[in-house]
């Protein structure tokens, strides 16, 4: 197949798997090369790799699917050799093993399952549990330190925040109705109420979304003392999940401290919030040269 043939045969199956993602796996390719695969792997929490997100990149030869890709991780993970070709059944250093009907999606999913097994191969490394641990809560940090990382994973942070929420155990079905009654209510305009079903829902399961709306409501109704108190304890508990900064609960602190007079704080938190890049930076801007 030709490099054009291979290059519509991999837009397809791209398209497939967003459409359709695998467990714990994400993939994109360059802009400039459709052969240029990276993906990234988020294992499951109960592993020695959890709470990691491992980049890694795939190179397509350009008669795929008649022929295997190269496989090589990035980011640093205690199992693999970082920019060092894996030796697996399914990519280039066995092609007498390889499956023309196998898809990227298959690809990946052994990728996944390979990382996971204690398998010994090429571009493998010998390392305690521990310190694959360490390098897994050290892996977000170092991918956002990549340049092409960032460029190839512009929305890492929304991903990563929406992983991290698709992993929440369920809320008990008390939560789940108080913060939609809370919600109906917020919509209505019914703002008291909103902050009463919220606080019932807070009661059953601390979670720092509903903190967030009940800022917002307490935001309503001028009251700034509780909508900086929410908004503070939802950053908190996001930061103790692991999750990402939430601009929305920086900027109605920001607001708050403005209101009640406290400008420097205020400020830290306009600068915190411009600092990750939101949509509406340019009003952010004209707040803190407001203050």
């Amino acid at each position: 197949m030709s490099k054009k043939g291979a290059g519509y045969r991999l837009r397809k199956e791209l398209m497939a798997i967003h459409r359709d993602r695998p467990g714990f796996i994400w993939a994109t390719h360059k802009e400039t090369n459709v052969l240029l695969w990276s993906f990234l792997v988020a294992p499951p929490d109960d592993t020695v790799y959890g709470g990691g997100w491992y980049w890694g990149r795939i190179s397509f030869p350009s008669d795929y699917p008649f022929a295997p890709p190269g496989i090589q991780f990035v980011t640093p993970s205690g199992r693999f050799r970082s920019e060092t070709k894996i030796c697996m059944s399914m990519s280039d250093y066995h092609p007498e093993s390889w499956n023309p009907a196998w898809s990227v999606s298959t690809i990946l999913k052994g990728v996944l399952s390979f990382m996971l097994s204690d398998d010994i191969t090429t571009g493998a490394v010998e390392c305690s549990d521990g310190e694959r641990r360490k390098l897994a809560a050290a892996s977000v940090a170092w991918n956002a330190a990549q340049p092409e990382f960032t460029t190839l994973f512009p929305d890492f942070d929304d991903m990563r925040r929406e992983e991290l929420q698709r992993r929440l155990p369920p809320p008990p079905p008390a939560t789940g109705e108080a913060k939609e009654k809370g919600d109906a209510h917020f919509r209505a305009k019914r703002f008291k109420e909103a902050i009463s079903s919220y606080t019932l829902a807070l009661e059953a399961a601390p979670d720092a979304a509903i903190l967030r709306n009940r800022a917002a409501a307490h935001e309503k109704l001028g009251d700034w003392k509780a909508v900086e108190a929410d908004a503070t304890a939802a950053l908190d508990a996001d930061a103790a999940a692991g999750a990402p900064v939430s601009a929305k609960a920086l900027l109605r602190r920001a607001r708050a401290c403005q209101e009640r007079g406290a400008t420097a704080d205020a400020a830290r938190d306009y600068r915190a919030a411009l600092a990750l890049a939101p949509p509406n930076a340019d009003a952010i801007s004209a707040a803190l040269a407001a203050l």
